[in-house]
């Protein structure tokens, strides 16, 4: 008698056309508050220092990487713009360059090696980082194992070194897209769905001033992805985080990204150096993207069926928005939400219900579309009674004033992880004469991606 609802995220995105915004700044980085430094880079300064011109000790690794902590939205469309600056080189010259990566890594990657100064270790999502050199610190090497890049990933890299036809460079001053869809990426120009060489730059990327880089990606089927230089549009290349784009090499279709539930990736820079050294900061930066609504109501006992199937079962609707009609109150009883995913103070807010009964909290996994006493309930997969509560006026909360838990903790999830769960809550309504026989009724639902 169960039935799926595979439209339900499809319809709950119907009902409103409302985005989130996100954003972050970082004027200078006298702070560096919110960033993981990975690897050789530090913070000097005001400034975000991937790598200086110091040679490696013992033979060791020469790269570096810095991350936002958090994943922030990308799928709906964002707008990025850093400052950066190339500078002092080593005897030996330049080196390769840097990139901004956004990414979803979660294999882990390779250790650092002879750096016992280095950053935070080198890991996976916030501490990612591939391979030095020519790699750029996001890609690997020839003889690399998979997973050794900073897999999952998309890359805007400013290429400084020409690598020759080692890696397809067309010269030593490029910015390319390079993606290797949700597997590993690489800085070989086979990777790049989107370039611009020297001659189509006309400026040097590594001449000792400072350079301001804008990357806006516009969502779309596909989206569009754009790379601005000093205020002038460089390179624009198809892509969708969902689909992909197309190597233009080769033509080649090369597919999207895993993004963490669906909308979600680490944002930042990685560095690589060899034998050619210099230092290359980060000046400033700043972030803004659409995200899709954190929270959103869902499964209706108004009549409208619009993101299920199941019909009050005694023709006991309710007033829109609320659950289907209870014996105290035709419009039904109410499931609201006050706080925010992204600052864990998330609450569940109940209303309309019978005045002093008792009622359950529930958070689920998945979606259901089923009979649940006097109306419907819509919350389905494991399914957990997060707290029984009793009503004051009809009313009650979780968390309240007597918790000492939050929402996410209690439902066992991570802020930030784009996980879902969906939250009804279940209240006794005991009326012989109100749709016999059953004893309990349900309120609407609400959606919440963590």
């Amino acid at each position: 008698m169960s039935h799926r609802i595979p439209s339900l995220l499809f319809a709950l995105g119907a009902l409103t056309s409302a985005v989130d915004a996100q954003s972050f700044t970082y004027t200078d980085f006298t702070s560096t508050a919110g960033v993981n430094l990975v690897g050789l880079s530090t913070q000097a300064g005001n400034i975000l220092r991937l790598q200086d011109n110091v040679a490696p000790a013992s033979g060791g690794d020469n790269r570096g990487g810095a991350w936002y902590a958090t994943p922030v939205c990308v799928a709906q469309g964002f707008d990025t713009t850093f400052t950066y600056r190339m500078h002092t080189p080593s005897t030996t010259g330049g080196s390769d360059g840097l990139a901004f990566v956004i990414q979803n890594d979660q294999g882990g990657n390779v250790a650092m090696v002879n750096q016992p100064g280095a950053s935070l270790p080198v890991g996976a999502g916030s501490t990612a980082l591939g391979r030095h050199a020519a790699a750029i610190g996001y890609g690997n090497f020839a003889t690399s194992l998979p997973g050794e890049t900073v897999d999952d990933s998309i890359a805007i890299e400013l290429d400084t070194f020409s690598s020759a036809t080692a890696w397809g460079d067309p010269d030593g001053n490029h910015i390319s897209i390079h993606t290797g869809g949700s597997g590993d990426n690489g800085t070989h120009e086979s990777f790049s769905i989107g370039r611009a060489n020297s001659a189509a730059l006309g400026v040097d990327l590594n001449n000792g001033v400072n350079h301001t880089v804008r990357v806006v990606y516009t969502a779309g089927s596909p989206g569009t992805l754009q790379v601005y230089l000093d205020g002038n549009l460089k390179v624009t290349a198809p892509y969708s985080f969902a689909t992909g784009g197309t190597w233009i090499d080769s033509g080649t279709a090369v597919g999207g990204l895993n993004l963490l539930g669906g909308n979600s990736a680490y944002v930042g820079f990685t560095s690589g150096a060899g034998s050619a050294r210099e230092f290359r900061d980060i000046l400033s930066w700043t972030w803004s993207s659409n995200c899709p609504p954190t929270i959103t109501p869902f499964c209706f006992g108004d009549g409208t069926l619009t993101d299920h199937t199941t019909p009050c079962p005694c023709a006991n609707n309710g007033t829109v928005g609320n659950g289907c009609a209870n014996s105290v109150n035709a419009n039904g009883a109410n499931l609201a939400t006050s706080g925010a995913p992204s600052t864990d103070d998330v609450v569940l807010l109940g209303s309309g219900m019978p005045l002093t009964v008792s009622c359950i909290y529930l958070q689920g996994t998945a979606t259901d579309d089923v009979v649940f006493g006097d109306g419907v309930r819509c919350t389905g997969g494991s399914l957990l009674r997060l707290r029984t509560k009793t009503n004051v006026g009809g009313a009650s909360s979780f968390p309240d004033s007597v918790e000492t838990i939050t929402l996410s903790a209690r439902g066992g999830v991570t802020p930030g992880s784009g996980a879902i769960r969906y939250y009804q809550t279940y209240y006794r309504n005991s009326s012989a004469i109100f749709c016999p026989p059953e004893t309990f009724n349900v309120t609407n639902g609400q959606v919440v991606i963590w």
